[in-house]
């Protein structure tokens, strides 16, 4: 016999992201490669209360296995990369015409990555969801921390949003700041300028002129094979780190012109965004759908069901966060679990998979942006390394 019961359901929604900003414009170098240690954090999860489901209208929950669909979509599987708006309010961007970098930049970043939440095969994280800084939380200064939030959840690229200014009026364009040829872990070189001609050539098709790449070197800055380091911190910490990062000048904020035509409205900015995640879906081919569906509560269990009303098991993808649903009862599941030999943590009241720092009955555990626990191995944040035992406990 199916049951009947209301798909109504409200859960307290777990934050998992942290959350960084710059402190410098990208055309200004970062003199400061201070890596000294500091205090290890323990991500604090802000805890609200969010609707997932405002739907009163009843609906059958099947028990008939043959109406269960087994999601072929896994963390585990899925690209990791960093979205990282730049500035804040209190690190503030370029100025020209009314308009605030940090502003558009952060209108970019939200409708990039509200276009990529709709992919099975890609995990987006964002260093800031607002314009405040949160330079406090022990990755060092404002600008540094991008690339070891990035270096923290073993991310697959990092990608910096800017917009550009010059005293040059007349400048106009995008413009990529990739890594050099150093030599220095090379691939680092070809992924970026791979990815910024992809880039560029998307943003171009708006209208934007392609203003190609710009790579600087720093004096006095070395690689360890003897190259001189590029010049943006960004770039530079991506090659150190051994993880793809770019940054991308969407235009001139001093151009009158590209103020008007991309920057002065959310829907132009929102149109650079959903570019970029062009982009993005290009260059790692991404093209694996979410299961769409509803949570469903009943009793003290909770369901993810489809519009055929099949319940769905394994990993979900729902708002650009995962859940788990057991392979054979179809019940989300909860706390330490075990998939395909790596461990993950979903939390106790939504069941959401939780990333960085994580503190259950005084343990101390990390999971990167997949997801996984770091298990028997060492693992350094770009700050600190950290030794785990065989069940991920920090040591």
């Amino acid at each position: 016999m199916k049951r009947i019961l209301k798909h109504t359901l409200i859960l307290s929604m777990l934050t998992c992201t942290l959350t960084f900003s710059t402190n410098t414009k990208a055309s200004v170098a970062d003199t400061s490669l201070n890596e000294s240690t500091t205090n290890e954090v323990t991500t604090t999860y802000n805890l609200s209360e969010t609707s997932l489901s405002n739907d009163t209208k009843a609906v059958s929950l099947p028990s008939d296995k043959s109406d269960y669909i087994k999601s072929d979509l896994s963390p585990l599987t899925s690209k990791v990369i960093v979205l990282d708006p730049g500035h804040c309010k209190k690190h503030i961007g370029a100025r020209g015409y009314g308009l605030k970098e940090e502003d558009i930049v952060l209108d970019i970043s939200k409708a990039c990555k509200n276009k990529l939440d709709n992919y099975g095969d890609i995990t987006v994280y964002t260093t800031r969801t607002t314009n405040n800084c949160l330079s406090t939380l022990g990755l060092g200064d404002c600008l540094t921390a991008r690339n070891r939030y990035s270096k923290r959840l073993n991310a697959d690229f990092l990608i910096s949003l800017h917009i550009n200014a010059n005293e040059n009026k007349n400048k106009t364009g995008a413009l990529m700041l990739a890594a050099y040829d150093s030599g220095y872990n090379k691939r680092i070189h070809l992924q970026t300028t791979s990815f910024g001609k992809i880039a560029l050539k998307n943003l171009h098709s708006l209208g934007l002129k392609k203003r190609g790449f710009w790579m600087r070197k720093y004096k006095g800055l070395h690689y360890k094979n003897g190259s001189r380091m590029d010049y943006y911190s960004i770039v530079r910490n991506g090659v150190l780190y051994n993880i793809p990062s770019v940054i991308i000048e969407h235009g001139y904020i001093t151009n009158k012109s590209d103020c008007k035509k991309y920057f002065n409205t959310v829907a132009k900015r929102y149109l650079l965004g959903k570019k970029d995640a062009d982009s993005i879906i290009s260059y790692f081919g991404l093209n694996k759908e979410i299961i769409s569906g509803k949570f469903v509560k009943d009793g003290k269990d909770t369901y993810y069901l489809t519009g055929d009303n099949n319940i769905v098991t394994g990993w979900v993808k729902y708002s650009g966060k995962w859940y788990y649903f057991d392979t054979v009862t179809g019940k989300m599941k909860t706390g330490f679990l075990t998939v395909d030999n790596r461990k993950f943590y979903l939390s106790p009241s939504t069941g959401e998979m939780c990333t960085g720092w994580i503190t259950v009955k005084g343990a101390k555990y990390l999971a990167t942006g997949n997801g996984s626990l770091v298990t028997n191995t060492y693992f350094n944040d770009g700050i600190k390394t950290y030794k785990f035992n065989a069940s991920g406990k920090k040591m």
